[in-house]
């Protein structure tokens, strides 16, 4: 399978379990404040949780909509959820990982805990090996939970009220969460479905629990039972655990998973039969490749092009480089400069024309505190072995100067060496038009009709449309709408001579007045 880096992380080392350490945990009263600030965000953030002992656990526990104050049920993974949204939509058996897990970090605290205080872990969703996976298939249906929702309205409108959505949003919504398993018991916020609306109760899911994640790794969904998750509300008083206990739950290993850094691409999970590490998409469906996970250390610049002397917007060239063996695309960053443009897009263009991307970039600050000046993706796409051309959604603004010879400025890395074909990132096969100007797909193609622009505005004529009009690697045709009317050049040569000939009248008298070489 597909080798995959994650940029931002190194392998951790397989272990036992995990074993909580310490964790933020805080007064009644700062709690109360987390929560007045935080605890009612229906996108993800979750304010700080604290259980106070002595902790209590009833083994058989009442009905979720009738908890009184303090009780959290357990959720096992062996037990049907009561007053359940829909019918299950779990791919398979869901039983509690029984692999060793990899060591996540855990935050820590100088406080002193109160005499039988209980910590609870609160872990970035987006954390490598939080969660885990089966190799190339999903846990959860989501097509059958979006439509048994959209079969029932009254359930649809408080499912989606509880996520903070219209509607007729549920569809879109759910498509874009990826399907991964708890490994960690995990606190959150449950709503069954009583009575025609949704109840809000707390809970702790046993890890094995297939659920549906957002973009920042924060559970939004319980696929056994189809009821919408939010982050737990944290507690002021003493808890007591009613329901089933499962043997190994512990109150002092349950986990609040909150928002943290957003996931661009892939979540880092464990593959729950080998207990390797995996990356999945996300919005991961059944066609899509799980793949093996490479340490960031292995990436290296596949090209450089950029330099400390002054730049300029307009790039007219796009870099190249050549892999001679297929190769994970970990990062793409190009430098633009000009007016302020959001981050947009980057790809890769192959030799034989298959375009790869496109991918969306964020932006950071330049020199300056120039807004959005990097553009940087991190693909994790196999390309292979070949040569490429760089391919950026806004070559206006796409940062150049004499020194690079008015190529772009960008750095491409990745591994080379991997011994997967292509995966993802494959489609389309044609390169999409920039936002402004023509794309640079082809480096050639972008410096002919720079060339004829700047030659017909050196003349005192303003281009209101370019018309492509083919070419291959000697010459490029383009018509021009200008003032005289439509004219049609032909560009030769155009990384040599740029040597320019005619189509048309209009063209041959614009060549004549300009100084053209007809």
């Amino acid at each position: 399978m597909t080798n995959i880096v994650d940029p931002s992380t190194t392998r951790p080392g397989r272990s036992r379990p995990l074993a909580i350490t310490a964790a933020a945990v805080v007064g009644v009263a700062a709690v109360v404040a987390a929560f007045l600030v935080t605890g009612g965000d229906k996108g993800g953030t979750a304010a700080t949780s604290t259980t106070l002992a002595p902790v209590t656990t009833v083994t058989s526990g009442p009905d979720p909509s009738t908890l009184a104050a303090g009780e959290v049920l357990l959720e096992p993974v062996s037990l049907p959820s009561a007053h359940p949204f829909s019918a299950s939509a779990t791919v398979g058996v869901e039983v509690e990982p029984a692999v060793s897990l990899p060591d996540i970090s855990l935050p820590t605290t100088t406080s002193s805990l109160a005499p039988g205080q209980v910590p609870l872990a609160q872990v970035s969703g987006s954390q490598p090996g939080l969660y885990g996976g089966t190799r190339n298939m999903s846990a959860c249906d989501k097509e059958q939970l979006i439509s048994f929702l959209e079969a029932n309205p009254d359930k649809a409108a408080a499912w989606a009220g509880v996520e903070g959505i219209a509607p007729s949003a549920i569809r879109s919504f759910v498509t874009a969460l990826t399907p991964l398993v708890l490994t960690r018991d995990t606190r959150v916020t449950n709503h069954g479905f009583v009575n025609g609306k949704a109840f809000a109760h707390p809970s702790v899911l046993q890890a094995g629990h297939a659920v549906l994640v957002d973009e920042y790794g924060v559970p939004r969904a319980k696929c056994s039972c189809g009821n919408p998750l939010l982050p737990p509300l944290p507690l002021t008083v003493t808890p007591t655990y009613v329901g089933t206990r499962w043997p190994t739950f512990d109150p002092a290993t349950i986990v609040v998973i909150v928002t943290g850094q957003k996931v661009a691409s892939h979540f880092v999970i464990v593959d729950l039969a080998t207990g390797d590490l995996l990356t999945r998409p996300t919005g991961f469906t059944t066609g899509q490749t799980d793949a093996a996970y490479v340490p960031a250390s292995d990436a290296v610049d596949l090209v450089v092009v950029g330099n400390i002397l002054g730049i300029r917007p307009g790039a007219q060239k796009a870099a190249r480089f050549t892999v001679d063996a297929p190769t994970l695309v970990t990062s793409i960053a190009n430098y633009h400069y000009g007016p302020e443009t959001p981050a947009g897009k980057v790809g890769l263009t192959a030799a034989d024309g298959t375009f790869f991307g496109p991918w969306q970039t964020t932006g950071s600050d330049g020199q300056g505190g120039v807004k959005n000046a990097t553009w940087t993706a991190t693909p994790m796409a196999v390309v292979p072995a070949g040569t490429y051309t760089v391919w950026d959604s806004e070559p206006s603004t796409w940062s150049t100067n004499d020194q690079a010879d008015g190529v772009g400025f960008t750095t491409v890395r990745g591994v080379v060496g991997v011994s997967d074909p292509p995966a993802t990132g494959t489609a389309p096969t044609t390169v999409p038009a920039a936002t402004t100007t023509a794309a640079v797909a082809d480096p050639a193609r972008e410096a002919s009709r720079a060339i004829l622009d700047r030659l017909l505005v050196a003349c005192g004529y303003t281009v209101s449309e370019w018309t492509d009009g083919g070419g291959g690697d000697s010459a490029w045709t383009w018509t021009a709408t200008t003032s005289k009317g439509d004219a049609t050049f032909v560009v030769f040569d155009p990384l040599g001579s740029y040597s320019v000939g005619t189509r048309d009248g209009v063209a041959a008298d614009l060549a004549i007045e300009c100084g053209f070489n007809p």
